[in-house]
């Protein structure tokens, strides 16, 4: 399975939950007479009824919710939370409704032309082969026919939820856009996956309420009665879960951040900056041969943490809260959304980057032309004379950006339905170009990977067949079957898993695209996402200290150095480790390497020179050198070292991260033991005239950046303790000599 966290938003910053005793609070339900009364009325009509229940949701927040439906160790079950902002209202930034489920009662999963229909209601796992997946949840939805008791919200209260993935037009356009023809699928991850649900709370933030809502099929039952019975019950049940309980308690969290800043660069991408900007002058190409007009260009950033997913959503309805982008409902309403900018610092500068950009001739042209081809997708389902341009390029606010927005509006036309809307409007001309399938064949040969459910749609398909469904563009996806092991150390690592989060995004290419500008662009974009994971990270998670893993690295590379000066043989030690054993399991810790022996104290009188790495912590040697060093005592005694020449490495975990202070506390050990401390300083073959590549050594010694644990020693990191130890030996055997 697939765990996907989608960015779905409010403002709202996560408060500390305090311990409340458990307690009922709820608004007058009808009595039970008149509801059964009710839902026998109903059952002569439909076979498919909802029951609800409204509570009071002062004390109750979505999040927290969720929380309650979903416990940390179901994290990878299909369950959803949408949530939203409204970037018009003037009184709150907060969307109305909030909608939560979870324990689908069927999943529908297709993979190209493979589809999987899993009831877990009966027990049933069902394999078919269609030629259109899409038709399947259609097809099940026709034997039901939903007869309400009471008013429901206008949100989604049940139904279909899941996404469509980019690929899904390929169902479509078979013959231009065939699988066979799509980039490397190298996550495998499903063209669709929908899950049925029929248990759902919906909060309605203006009247300060939430409906706790069960479907009822009467098909599962042998009469009336007995089927509001269990309705009856599962329903109570529901409620019992967020209102009858003591809430479990959430990190609070700290915020350390200025939220509206950009992260830092993102480095693992699916393609090069090279590879990128290449792309782009291709994509030029055919625009001037009039192949195409528009085309987008993506490309997939990669991000490793140990935040959990869940943790690192509740960051990003603070970094980048975002309204829906795409609504189809009742009537169908597409809303193209392209020229950007980047938001100002200050109101002043924030209005006259949008008056720039709506003075912008290329950002300009390529908003009409996507709202022309807002037009012709709409006009396919819609009655002839009722598409309407109804708001042309006004403005709408993001977090990190503006956009110029547009919106275009269609009636359906007769004997149609929401679904034939949708696979009119999969994928939107904003995140594929025009035209639309002449744009796509050439993202098939331009991109390297197929984008999955970047820039498809989400959201939910109520069992009414009314359709509400987002654009996936600032979304994060964290495939459930990737696993590292980092080798960083967490206080609470042994409950965590270390997590690969994809962070997708794409420029709009023209005749007078720049590469560099656009490539700019997707990197902008993803950081905004990424600024979450930082924001969760530093919120959520305690670190120890930095990798040690990284240290053995280099280690060998010095021995490997030091063995190639003739009569000359290394030995590779290491310290005795400080902490028990459960410490260390906590912590998850690396496991030392079995082939290199501990050091004692007494040994080190043996040899003629050292070379001593440890990992940084806040800028001195990690706590069990420091103690290696505070057992020489007794050779410190008999000055038994002496004379002898000493170097120093390490890794540490952030660039400026205390090279200098880290020498400096190693080298007062080293002076008191009457050591000559042997710097590399800027000696030929030590790399420190190269500014081309950042490294993490200094004229003080080698070193690496270790970071979270995906960036390993680079290339010149290693040539530089090669050096080192090559460097120290050749010293080493002059003085012996």
């Amino acid at each position: 399975m697939e765990s996907l966290t989608f960015p779905l938003r409010p403002l709202f910053s996560p408060r500390p939950q305090l311990a409340l005793p458990a307690f009922k609070c709820s608004i007058s339900p009808p009595s039970l007479a008149d509801h059964s009364s009710k839902f026998r009325e109903a059952a002569k009509q439909g076979n498919l009824i909802p029951l609800y229940r409204s509570i009071f949701s002062d004390h109750l927040t979505p999040v927290l919710a969720y929380r309650c439906l979903v416990k940390e160790d179901q994290r990878d079950a299909p369950s959803f939370l949408f949530e939203s902002v409204s970037p018009v209202s003037k009184v709150s930034s907060v969307g109305r409704y909030s909608v939560i489920g979870s324990r689908p009662t069927m999943e529908i999963v297709a993979k190209e032309n493979m589809v999987t229909i899993i009831d877990h209601h009966a027990g049933k796992r069902i394999e078919e082969f269609a030629e259109d997946p899409m038709i399947v949840p259609r097809r099940i939805m026709e034997k039901w026919k939903p007869q309400g008791i009471d008013e429901l919200p206008e949100a989604f209260c049940g139904g279909w939820v899941g996404y469509f993935s980019y690929d899904t037009v390929r169902y479509v356009e078979k013959k231009k856009l065939p699988f066979s023809r799509a980039p490397e699928d190298d996550r495998n991850l499903p063209d669709v996956h929908l899950g049925l649900y029929d248990n759902v709370i919906v909060f309605d933030h203006v009247e300060k309420k939430a409906y706790v809502i069960h479907w009822v099929r009467l098909d599962q039952f042998s009469s009336v009665e007995e089927a509001y019975d269990d309705g009856m019950n599962r329903l109570q049940a529901l409620v019992s879960q967020v209102h009858d309980i003591i809430p479990p308690r959430l990190p609070a969290g700290s915020i350390k951040l200025h939220t509206s800043l950009f992260g830092p660069s993102l480095t693992k991408s699916t393609m090069t900056s090279e590879d990128y900007q290449k792309a782009v002058l291709r994509a030029k190409d055919h625009i001037l041969a009039g192949d195409i007009f528009q085309i987008v260009l993506s490309q997939r950033f990669e991000r490793r943490t140990f935040a959990d997913p869940f943790e690192i959503y509740r960051a990003l309805r603070i970094v980048n809260p975002s309204p829906y982008m795409a609504y189809l409902q009742g009537k169908i309403t597409n809303r193209p959304l392209a020229g950007t900018v980047r938001r100002g610092k200050t109101h002043k500068e924030d209005y006259m980057l949008e008056n720039q950009l709506l003075h912008d001739e290329k950002q300009c042209a390529e908003h009409i032309m996507l709202v022309d081809l807002g037009r012709n997708d709409v006009g396919k389902v819609s009655e002839s004379g009722s598409v309407k341009v109804e708001k042309l390029m006004n403005i709408e606010r993001y977090s990190h950006v503006m956009h110029i927005s547009s919106t275009v509006t269609g009636k359906l036309s007769r004997g149609l339905t929401s679904w034939d809307a949708l696979r009119a409007a999969l994928p939107v001309g904003t995140v594929s170009g025009a035209p639309k399938v002449k744009a796509m064949e050439l993202i098939d040969q331009l991109e390297v990977t197929r984008r999955g459910p970047y820039s498809g749609g989400f959201g939910g398909i109520s069992f009414t067949g009314d359709m509400d469904i987002a654009l996936s563009l600032r979304t994060m996806v964290f495939p459930t079957n990737i696993r590292y092991d980092t080798m960083y150390s967490y206080n609470d690592a042994v409950n965590r898993r270390d997590w690969v989060a994809h962070l997708q995004a794409g420029a709009g290419i023209v005749a007078d695209s720049d590469p560099a500008d656009e490539h700019r662009e997707c990197h902008n974009k993803a950081a905004a996402l990424a600024r979450a994971i930082d924001l969760a990270e530093s919120s959520f998670i305690e670190k120890y200290y930095s990798l040690y893993g990284h240290v053995e690295s280099m280690a060998r590379e010095i021995q490997r150095g030091a063995n190639s000066v003739p009569h000359v043989q290394a030995t590779l030690w290491q310290v005795p480790e400080t902490l028990p054993d459960l410490v260390l399991k906590k912590m998850k810790a690396p496991q030392k390497a079995d082939d290199v022996p501990e050091i004692s104290p007494e040994q080190l009188v043996e040899a003629d020179g050292f070379i001593f790495g440890f990992p940084s912590r806040f800028g001195v040697m990690a706590a069990q050198f420091k103690a290696f060093f505070d057992a020489t005592a007794d050779i410190w005694a008999t000055q038994a070292l002496a004379g002898k020449p000493a170097g120093i490495f390490w890794s540490t975990g952030f660039h400026g991260g205390g090279q200098e202070l880290s020498a400096l506390t190693a080298v007062t050990q080293l002076a008191h033991h009457g050591m000559i401390f042997v710097p590399l300083g800027y000696t030929f073959g030590s790399g420190m005239f190269e500014m081309h590549e950042v490294k993490g050594g200094s004229s003080y010694g080698a070193g690496t950046y270790a970071a979270d644990g995906s960036r390993q020693p680079t290339e010149l990191e290693l040539e530089q303790a090669f050096y080192q130890g090559k460097y120290i030996a050749e010293i080493t055997k002059k003085l012996k000599i």
